[in-house]
């Protein structure tokens, strides 16, 4: 495996900014694999803050990269009196907070959802630090138990006393505003990759997974053929089924490679889906691939599956009027690699469909025949797959990256830290 061309770097930045201050990093699951909230913690450590992370334990078998010179604590999983499991849980996280914010002192802390914004206390015995709330995902008011229910209204009380609040889209910044009463508009940074987490792919893909592909049987060439991608979100009502049943109409050449993180159900209803189609040699499912397996197949890859949708009434559509792709780490990841992307009809997209020439929008009413034909399009048109590819990755590098996102966000806080200095 090529790893020189998938190495990333940490952003640049002024390294004296906020030297000799402490920044805590939390997020009520992993901060290290949660992509806004580790760029976060790397940007926080460019500009001088020493910084510090509070999350779970990693998954038995499953090892998170590491952050140079970051202390991690970490939270146990409970594993006991599955009746409340949940509060034991969330007492655990809490008192683990507390702690590490004694034993820190931090200027700064930084949560990621709202079990973190409701277990960091307001004021601890004299340490003065900011907060700032990050909303990456919202959840339904309607569907939460009685104990989420009670964190969400406590969430949303210390997000109006926050000293910042940032959400990941425009969408969501104005329902996060209107849930919680408060009384700015919380800052934008969408969950964009920095610049450099993929290299130019100069107008051609990386042939390492053409290559892996055909090792493990895929009915496509060393040239020709398609292949299209979908990073993560592997579920239900993402348009998998509608791609997989409409793939006997397409050449046998053309691909699909899904890789991402399944429940083990879904995973067995979607292998059996591949064998009953009879699709075993064009369609594969990779499980938890590691990050340099995951820019290697999206630098490999020729289109971006970004399909979510229709849902049934119920949880899962009350889930999707609060949140959409425009915060799914994903999108940014295809521009990043200069993919064309296969997306859905959903007017809270309609202004970057409009900003970059790079999607091709199939209809949830028609799902199955739209996806298909997008797919036959840019499969069989490689001058209007570059035009795509450059359009994304342009837009990637102006203005959709983490460098430019997130620099709103710094500078707010370097206003919070040194405001009693200029007061």
């Amino acid at each position: 495996m090529d790893a020189e061309i998938i190495k990333s770097k940490t952003m640049s930045g002024d390294q004296a900014r906020f030297n000799g201050k402490t920044a805590l990093v939390v997020a009520y699951g992993s901060v290290l694999s949660t992509p806004p909230m580790r760029q976060a913690a790397m940007s926080l450590q460019k500009t001088g803050f020493n910084v510090v992370i509070v999350q779970f334990t990693s998954p038995s078998g499953f090892t998170e990269d590491q952050i140079e010179d970051v202390q991690v604590f970490t939270c146990d999983i409970v594993s006991f009196g599955w009746r409340f499991k949940s509060i034991f849980q969330f007492r655990g996280f809490r008192c683990l907070l507390r702690k590490v914010i004694l034993q820190c002192k931090p200027d700064l802390i930084v949560t990621a959802t709202p079990q973190d914004a409701a277990a960091v206390p307001a004021s601890s015995k004299g340490v003065p630090y900011r907060i700032v709330n990050a909303v990456l995902d919202i959840p339904s008011p309607t569907d939460l138990g009685y104990l989420d229910s009670i964190i969400w209204r406590l969430a949303k009380e210390r997000m109006r006393r926050a000293d910042l609040v940032w959400a990941s889209d425009d969408f969501k910044a104005a329902l996060v505003k209107k849930m919680g009463s408060l009384s700015d508009m919380p800052l934008v940074c969408h969950n964009a990759s920095t610049r450099d987490y993929l290299p130019d792919t100069a107008n051609s893909r990386h042939p390492w997974l053409r290559n892996e592909l055909r090792r493990t049987g895929a009915s496509i060439g060393i040239e020709g053929g398609s292949i299209l991608l979908r990073a993560g979100a592997i579920g239900e009502c993402g348009g998998i089924e509608e791609t997989l049943e409409g793939m006997n109409d397409l050449p046998d050449d053309y691909v699909f490679l899904m890789m991402g993180r399944p429940s083990q159900g879904y995973e067995r209803h979607i292998r059996e889906r591949i064998r009953m189609l009879g699709l075993e040699q064009r369609v594969f499912l990779w499980n938890r691939p590691d990050d340099d397996t995951w820019k290697l197949a999206l630098l490999g890859s020729e289109i971006g599956h970004l399909v979510h949708g229709p849902f049934p009434k119920g949880r899962m559509e009350r889930q999707y009027e609060l949140n959409s792709s425009l915060s799914n780490n994903r999108l940014f990841q295809y521009m990043a690699a200069g993919l064309p992307i296969i997306a859905y009809d959903d007017l809270r997209m309609s202004n970057l469909y409009g900003e970059v020439c790079c999607f091709e929008v199939a209809r949830l009413s028609e799902l199955k025949n739209d996806i298909i034909s997008a797919w036959r399009t840019l499969g069989g048109n490689r001058t209007k797959r570059l035009n795509y590819g450059n359009s994304a990755r342009f837009a990637q590098r102006e203005k959709y990256c983490w460098e430019v996102q997130f620099e709103p966000i710094l500078k707010k806080i370097e206003e919070l830290i040194f405001k009693d200095k200029t007061n």
